[in-house]
């Protein structure tokens, strides 16, 4: 089964550098008004059909906030919610709750989001295509929205440009189809070549050179 969660590494420094945004430099002035021993419990609680994605982001929020507070999930990643569906609970100090609850909310909504649109194609085009995604994704949070898109039930198209040769029509103003995929076999013979076409001649050409595979632009 294709794994729907994405990299811890990735997962920690995305967040990371989200809680960085919200209580640099002082910290969270409000929450500091609370007496530490005032302690909460709080609910993640769908307001609509979806699916869930992002569990791993609002979970490590909260730890990296206050590794005291305690996390628990009714749901996963991949699973189906409805309106008035609990996901999960987060119980423990209040101030860290309230500081940490707006990351682990971005993330969880974000995510699910994508991964609820993502549900949507996948079923329009059910047991015809596979749907993938892109490389168009928010800078810093690729491998979390391609997981996402794993959440959904698509699947991912490269994740880097070093993964495989994708040739684009900006890259055809210096070179042929067919001398971009030779080019390609001769320096990287194992891997995947594909070739973006918006006419039925490219087409034919990226066939005939023995591409792997053909995007279809605006065709």
């Amino acid at each position: 089964m294709t794994p729907v969660h994405p990299p811890i590494q990735a997962v920690q420094h995305a967040v990371r550098r989200a809680i960085e945004e919200d209580v640099l430099p002082m910290g969270d002035l409000t929450a500091a008004l609370l007496d530490d021993d005032e302690h909460g419990r709080g609910a993640f609680v769908s307001r609509a059909d979806g699916v869930v994605a992002g569990r791993l982001c609002a979970d490590e929020a909260f730890r990296q906030i206050d590794p005291s507070l305690l996390v628990t999930w009714q749901l996963d990643d991949g699973d189906p919610v409805s309106p008035g569906s609990v996901i999960g609970w987060v119980e423990g100090r209040l101030s860290s709750i309230l500081t940490a609850e707006r990351t682990a909310l971005n993330f969880l909504c974000h995510l699910s989001g994508v991964a609820t649109l993502t549900a949507k194609y996948v079923a329009a085009v059910a047991g015809g295509a596979t749907v993938l995604d892109t490389r168009k994704t928010t800078p810093g949070l690729r491998a979390l929205e391609k997981a996402a898109v794993r959440a959904g039930g698509g699947s991912n198209h490269r994740g880097s440009l070093s993964e495989f040769v994708l040739v684009k029509d900006n890259h055809l103003t210096g070179m042929s189809i067919t001398d971009a995929v030779e080019r390609a076999r001769d320096a990287w013979p194992a891997r995947t070549v594909e070739v973006e076409c918006d006419r039925l001649e490219q087409v034919k050409e990226a066939v005939a050179a023995g591409a792997d595979m053909v995007l279809l632009d605006n065709m």
